[in-house]
């Protein structure tokens, strides 16, 4: 499963160059625009806008009279440039972001453009370069938004040619109706999706200020169950899966195997320390302990495709997750945690909706009470804020 490679080279078919008519005997300046662009041919126009004087007849004075840009449209190839300038000092210190360059038009027309400074370099590590003409025919791209030149032997050409065709296949139809397996795209994310899973408990801890003016400590650790659960989607980026115990797995189950395997590792290390770290509980968990792997919404994106078995994904996601709860619970019954107040809400969830409070006594609450090990009064309690377990 391969990273998307986007990269952020933008180079049109076709630009349109905006000349700032300022008739001082120089080769005027230019502004490039992509075509359709409506925003930066607003701002170009802005930019180009000139005033000159001419004589009122009637009253004798000037009037001031504004002259419109011009606005040139060619086929984005066969530029040649001239580096005019080396980079400067910026008042504010460091270099200049852009050096003004001679750029000459396919029908000979000559304008002085800024190029981005380090596209410039770029430019010359990879161009022959005769008294600062450069000898092969340049294309005007941005990279975000620095705006530089390339050509066909430059590597940041085939970044561009490469970035179109994934913009191209971008160009489809976008859906937040996710298939389990598949992997959802932008440009520049690329997820596996792995279906739903239910959170059933939210755990808080209460604090109260020490006194009129002291800090706020803890007061009361509660643990809220619902009544329905909190339905999440699972939406992985494929970055994980490209690690050495992930990257040739082909079925929810592997990845399934490789979590246990960690669990495993996890409560081996606590058993040969004798110390259990609850904080520690779900390391190397990425379906539930990655940043933002749980969404609560889809988020629209083009569907790229199989890319993962899910065959009875859901059940054996449920399983995994009650081994794992119960592992750790019964772990908590013969060797205390070290950390106080556990945030343990992620051992409560399931793959099914079904709650695994179901059926729970209070000797099971008793269990979870020596797992998150509170330093304050210990509370479990409904939706209603009903009190069902207290210590």
């Amino acid at each position: 499963m391969n990273d998307v490679r986007y990269r952020g080279w933008n180079m049109e078919e076709h630009i349109v160059i905006v000349e700032r008519l300022e008739n001082n005997g120089y080769v005027n300046n230019g502004y490039i625009v992509n075509v359709g662009n409506k925003k930066q041919l607003e701002s170009a126009r802005n930019w180009g806008r000139t005033y000159t004087s001419k004589e009122n007849i009637v009253t004798g004075g000037r009037l001031s009279v504004e002259v419109a840009p011009l606005e040139h449209l060619y086929s984005n190839k066969g530029f040649k440039l001239t580096i005019q300038q080396a980079p400067t000092h910026s008042y504010q210190g460091g270099k200049l972001p852009v050096r003004m360059c001679l750029i000459e038009a396919p029908d000979g027309k000559k304008f002085n453009i800024g190029i981005d400074t380090e596209i410039l370099f770029r430019i010359l590590q990879q161009s022959t370069v005769v008294n600062g003409v450069v000898q092969e025919e340049m294309s005007f791209v941005r990279h975000g938004t620095a705006l530089g030149m390339v050509h066909k032997d430059m590597i940041e050409y085939k970044y561009a040619e490469e970035d179109k065709q994934i913009k191209n296949k971008m160009n489809t139809k976008k859906t937040n109706k996710y298939i389990p397996g598949h992997k959802y795209l932008t440009l520049t994310l690329e997820s596996i999706y792995l279906g739903k899973i239910y959170q059933w408990a939210e755990t808080e801890v209460l604090k109260k200020r020490n006194g009129n003016y002291g800090a706020l400590v803890p007061d009361a650790y509660v643990m809220t169950i619902y009544d329905k659960p909190k339905v999440k989607h699972m939406l992985l980026e494929s970055f994980y899966f490209n690690r050495e115990d992930m990257k040739d797995l082909k079925t929810f189950d592997e990845i399934l195997e490789v979590y246990r395997l960690k669990v495993a590792d996890n409560i081996s290390k606590y058993k040969s320390s004798n110390r259990m770290s609850g904080y520690g509980l779900s390391d190397g968990i990425d379906i539930i302990n990655s940043h933002h792997s749980l969404v609560d919404k889809t988020p629209s994106r083009v569907d790229g495709g199989k890319v993962l078995d899910m065959e009875n994904s859901q059940e054996n996601l449920d399983k995994f997750l009650t081994d794992w709860r119960e592992q750790m619970i019964n772990l908590g019954k013969t060797m205390k945690n070290t950390d106080k107040n556990l945030s343990c809400e992620k051992l409560f969830y399931s793959g099914i909706d079904k709650s695994p409070f179901e059926n729970m006594t209070d000797a099971d609450y008793d269990d979870i009470y020596k797992l998150v090990n509170p330093s304050v009064k210990f509370y479990i309690q409904n939706e209603k804020g009903e009190i069902l377990y207290e210590r």
